[in-house]
């Protein structure tokens, strides 16, 4: 038996307008929707925190919470409808909307010095793993460095955007 997610994403006070692009096209290549809740750069695809209770009915809030369940190997319920909720760049997700989350998942960390992910990026993971694209567990290998394809990055002049990608592709296990 196939079982179906809907899951859509949703941004709570993210400030970088090139986030809320990332957000909207990482959505788009799922076949998620995705809204923003008090976003200063997109106020027509907005959402409120009661209209986020009344349409789902799983809200999963993505931060890095002592409590979260770690994102890789967790499931939904069959038919759940939910959301995917991405806190602001630097303050994460708001008390508003932590005060209504059913769950929190993670994405962990190996490094010491750094606890999370740009939050487009996050948000792409996160909606990999919990949609259809991805089925089961993540696999763990043997030998997981001899597996692991070699990754090339061009033109990586913006310090910024190529530790995010590196640490986007660690977060999806490349």
């Amino acid at each position: 038996m196939k079982i179906q997610h809907s899951v859509s994403l949703i941004g709570d006070e993210i400030e970088n307008v090139f986030n809320i692009e990332a957000m909207q096209h990482a959505a788009e290549m799922f076949g998620s929707s995705c809204k923003f809740r008090k976003s200063t750069h997109d106020e027509t695809n907005t959402i409120e925190v009661a209209d986020m209770v009344e349409t789902f009915t799983h809200l999963i809030a993505l931060d890095n919470w002592k409590n979260a369940h770690v994102l890789y190997g967790f499931q939904l319920p069959q038919h759940a409808r939910a959301a995917i909720i991405a806190g602001n760049e630097r303050r994460g997700i708001s008390k508003e909307v932590a005060n209504v989350a059913t769950h929190a998942v993670i994405i962990p960390m190996i490094s010491k010095q750094l606890n999370c992910i740009n939050v487009a990026a996050a948000s792409a993971v996160a909606l990999y793993y919990m949609s259809n694209a991805f089925r089961g567990r993540m696999q763990i290998r043997k030998d997981p460095q001899k597996k692991r394809p070699e990754l090339v990055l061009i033109g990586g002049d913006n310090h910024a955007e190529l530790g995010s990608a590196i640490r986007s592709a660690a977060a999806f296990g490349w």
